[in-house]
């Protein structure tokens, strides 16, 4: 196997092709063949009106692409492991007695998958070497610990929980507040209503028929009365 790939690099030089990059050196892992097939076979039913909806990235491609878009502006890797925990990926990270790195870890939709396996640029060390992620063990160590405690993603769905439940409440207590001062507004409408009744009656003593003779001049010629003499 060694031979062959030195003839292979020697061949790459010799006739100018583009040089094959073995799976040490990849940055990240491909996805199987079988997985490729899959996903060409599902756009094909899909591009033929067979399949709804296009076919889905395997979730190990999913999460490799969430983690370079969570790295690509170089954070530290507490703001990295943060910035996981938002997105719902829950990171682990342990050490040995002697403080050093005993890998990472990655859980994304019910899968989990070590450093390792998304590729070397998605281990402890490679992240710092092929993602630039600032790492210093006396200044981050620390809050990644309470960041691996105390997930983020987990504070997240709480507030949304406490936030929907005082929704709730401040829902009730106006639905409570409306009950209470809807028998003062019909009753106030009534009152109204009967005045308004009353008002009626009085314009209506007010008409020709009920007119006298010495009907104040305030009264319109449209009203029918005369007026005094």
């Amino acid at each position: 196997m060694y031979v062959q790939k030195k003839i292979i690099r020697q061949l790459e030089r010799e006739y100018g092709l583009q040089p094959t990059i073995s799976s040490k050196e990849k940055l990240n892992r491909a996805p199987s063949i079988g997985q490729q097939r899959r996903l060409e076979r599902e756009q094909l039913e899909y591009e033929q009106g067979e399949r709804n909806t296009p076919p889905q990235q395997p979730i190990k491609t999913q999460l490799i692409e969430l983690i370079d878009r969570a790295t690509i502006d170089k954070p530290t890797m507490p703001q990295l492991v943060e910035r996981l925990q938002l997105k719902g990926v829950e990171v682990r990270h342990g050490v040995t007695r002697n403080g050093k790195s005993k890998g990472i870890s990655y859980s994304w939709n019910e899968q989990k998958f070590s450093g390792t396996s998304l590729g070397p640029a998605y281990t402890f060390p490679g992240l710092q070497k092929h993602k630039s992620i600032d790492y210093q063990p006396q200044r981050d160590d620390e809050r990644i610990e309470y960041l691996l405690n105390n997930r983020v993603g987990r504070a997240v769905d709480n507030l949304e929980l406490i936030n929907a439940i005082a929704d709730f409440i401040e829902q009730s207590a106006a639905e409570s507040t409306l009950v209470e001062t809807l028998p003062q507004l019909i009753e106030q409408l009534s009152v109204y209503e009967q005045q308004l009744e009353q008002g009626r009656t009085t314009l209506d003593d007010l008409r020709p028929n009920n007119c006298s003779k010495g009907a104040t001049a305030f009264i319109s010629n449209n009203s029918g009365c005369n007026r005094s003499k």
